[in-house]
Order: structure tokens, then C-alpha cells, then sequence
């Protein structure tokens, strides 16, 4: 007898051998990007046969670079490359400035509280011959930790930009979202239950580009994404959508 044509569940087309991952019992489509248990390839129909046209509505399109879906038992898996090279080289760039002033300013700072401190007249007297008071030191002190926050965070934004993922795993119980940086990862999980709405909105700053995020309105309003390209960002949403509407 012969075997059944494994089938992508997803979009229809058949595999071929060099798709097929006998060890991990997976096949990944070429035409779609989805990676699927085999189980679920050799059940699936053929919809899409050879000079039937383009891919119907329905149909998941090809998944923009870096981008990927995987469809489980326990639900699906989708992963969006945050890399950006311009913004990462504006966040790196930043982020050393931000670092020399933060440096520069760690050393001096403890010496003049120290020399403040040690001063029986209260104030602390400069090389130039001119003072500080306590509250102008303690205003400077502020200023710097100000700094040191704008540079973890501009550290952050480098670091994601140079080679971060979002990741999005939806099952049956809960929306679980998932940014990660190498190693490092850091998640929030939303129930399904609570999800009332998904929708995609825009933030002006000044007369800038807006900066659209995904919204997932639950008891609480979570917004992603941001820093995705739009086009990433527009298949993501779309595949979201899809997947918590089954």
C-alpha cells in the first residue's frame, strides 16, 4: 500500500523528505513557516493543488524574516525576531554616553560627600574656589541616579535590538508572552478567560512617527510589541488573533 502524502495542516502544501525532522517527530513547511507534528501532517487534506491560483483569505501567509509558527498539542508557538540594527546601533551609542557620564560621575560623587561631611563649615569648597551646599550636592546626587537608570535602560534597548525575540505561547488556559535576550527571559501570562478584546493602537509623541503597540485589553490593558518592525508586528497580531479565536 501506499504511504499518505504528509500534508502542512497549516496551508495545505505537501512535504518533501529534507523537511521532515524524523527525530523530533515535527515537519517544517517551506511555503508557510509552520513547524507541526508529524501526527497532525499525514491527517491533514490537500486544499492547495498544483494551479489552483493564490492562497485563499483563510490561508496563513508567509511569515515575514525571522519570524516563525509552531502549532502543538498544547497550543502555539510564535516567535518574532526584534532585531533591529539601526536602533541598535542608536541604543549602543547612547548607552556608552550615558556610561562615561554615569562613570565619571560615580567616582566624584561618594569623594564630595565625604569632603561635605568631613567640612566644619557645612558647605564643600570646589578646585575653583567657589561652594556647594548640601542641597545642590544632594540635587546632583538625584541627577546622576536619573542617569544610571536611562543607562540600564538604554543598556536594555541595545542589547534587545542587537538580538531579541518576543515570543507568544497560546493554549487552552492562558496567553503567555515571553521577551527574550540570549539566555534571559521574562514572561507575563494573561488568562484566556480574561481576555476581552485584541487590538492595535497608536501613541504621538510630539509630531513623531506614532508608535503602535499590541493591546490586549483584560481586567488590566497590556501593551506589546512596540518594538517590532510593523510588518512583524501586523503578522504577529494576525496570527494571534487566529490563534485565540479557535
Amino acid at each position: 500500500l501506499m504511504q499518505p502524502t504528509p500534508i502542512c495542516p497549516d496551508c495545505g502544501a505537501a512535504f518533501e523528505l529534507r523537511d521532515i525532522d524524523v527525530t523530533k517527530e515535527v515537519a517544517a513547511c517551506t511555503t508557510c513557516g509552520t513547524v507541526s507534528p508529524l501526527s497532525e501532517c499525514f491527517g491533514a487534506k490537500n486544499s492547495k493543488q498544483p494551479g489552483s491560483g493564490p492562497a485563499l483569505a483563510d490561508d496563513d501567509p508567509s511569515p515575514p524574516e525571522g519570524c516563525r509558527v509552531t502549532r502543538t498539542a498544547e497550543g502555539v508557538e510564535l516567535v518574532c525576531s526584534i532585531r533591529n540594527v539601526f536602533r541598535a546601533v542608536v541604543f549602543t551609542g547612547f548607552a556608552l554616553f550615558v556610561w562615561l557620564v554615569v562613570g565619571t560621575a560615580m567616582v566624584k560623587v561618594p569623594v564630595m560627600w565625604i569632603e561635605l561631611l568631613r567640612s566644619d563649615q557645612g558647605v564643600l569648597t570646589t578646585a575653583s574656589g567657589g561652594t556647594t551646599k548640601p542641597w545642590q550636592l544632594f540635587l546632583f546626587t538625584l541627577a546622576m541616579l536619573g542617569f544610571l537608570i536611562t543607562g540600564l535602560i538604554t543598556t536594555h534597548g541595545a542589547v534587545l535590538y542587537w538580538g531579541g525575540h518576543r515570543r507568544v505561547l497560546i493554549n487552552r488556559e492562558s496567553c503567555n508572552i515571553f521577551t527574550r535576550v540570549r539566555s534571559f527571559e521574562y514572561a507575563r501570562r494573561i488568562r484566556r478567560a480574561d481576555i476581552r478584546c485584541m487590538e492595535e493602537q497608536a501613541e504621538y509623541f510630539g509630531s513623531g512617527e506614532p508608535i503602535v503597540y499590541i493591546v490586549i485589553k483584560s481586567p488590566k490593558k497590556y501593551r506589546f510589541a512596540q518594538e517590532l518592525a510593523p510588518q512583524r508586528r501586523q503578522w504577529l497580531f494576525a496570527q494571534m488573533q487566529k490563534a485565540l479565536a479557535r
